[in-house]
């Protein structure tokens, strides 16, 4: 309830104009109760990018013990991406705030810090915001080996043939693809005014990320 209703909140405006009072009256409990859940906005913030990441990953186990290829597999990956941009715009956001805010940038180097000695330990009920963000990195990576098998298959089945290395195909890919949503939502009205709608630009897109895996 809480993470629903700071996600309207933080979709109708800025995450600065949103405060803790506004989540706990839109979610209908006191202030009190809603810092027994979560240590700060911040934390709530990344809560709902856990939410919309897990809500957004229609790909999963089970496409990697079909019959599909890799190539397959990662054209699915990339329109899944695409669609689940479109759905959840504020996801964008929320990773925005991840890449270059620098104080989570320097928590999510303590996070692996004490990952690598063993020392990841999360609170159940209170939601710190290194609990949060260490949620927030496991659907990253998870997500990310999603990609890596699907591209790994692909080059040992013989569908994806390409001189760039693993993670720098993904990258491309990536980028390729949240570069030309970012521009959609920037231009909408030029995309409205040359008749380029969302149907069409995902064909385009999806064209180029196939000719990626040609080359």
């Amino acid at each position: 309830m809480i993470i629903e209703s700071a996600r309207k909140l933080f979709e109708s405006k800025p995450y600065e104009d949103v405060s803790m009072e506004e989540i706990a009256d839109e979610a209908a409990v006191s202030k009190q109760t809603l810092y027994n859940y979560f240590s700060n906005k911040d934390a709530i913030y990344f809560g709902v990018g856990v939410e919309g990441f897990i809500g957004s990953m229609v790909t999963t186990e089970d496409d990697f013990l079909s019959s599909a290829t890799g190539r397959e597999l990662v054209l699915k990956l990339s329109e899944d991406y695409f669609n689940s941009l479109l759905r959840f715009p504020l996801g964008f956001e929320i990773a925005r705030r991840f890449m270059t805010n620098e104080e989570i940038n320097a928590l999510v180097g303590q996070i692996i810090q004490k990952q690598s000695k063993g020392k990841d330990k999360r609170e159940k009920k209170k939601r710190s915001m290194e609990d949060v963000i260490a949620d927030y990195m496991d659907q990253i990576w998870r997500y990310e080996e999603y990609w890596k098998k699907a591209v790994k298959k692909g080059i040992d089945d013989g569908t994806i043939s390409s001189n760039l290395t693993v993670d720098q195909l993904l990258l491309y890919i990536m980028v390729l693809i949240s570069g030309v949503i970012d521009h959609m939502q920037m231009r909408r009205i030029p995309f409205e005014q040359v008749k380029l709608d969302y149907n069409k630009t995902r064909e385009i897109t999806l064209s180029l990320v196939e000719n990626l895996l040609r080359n």
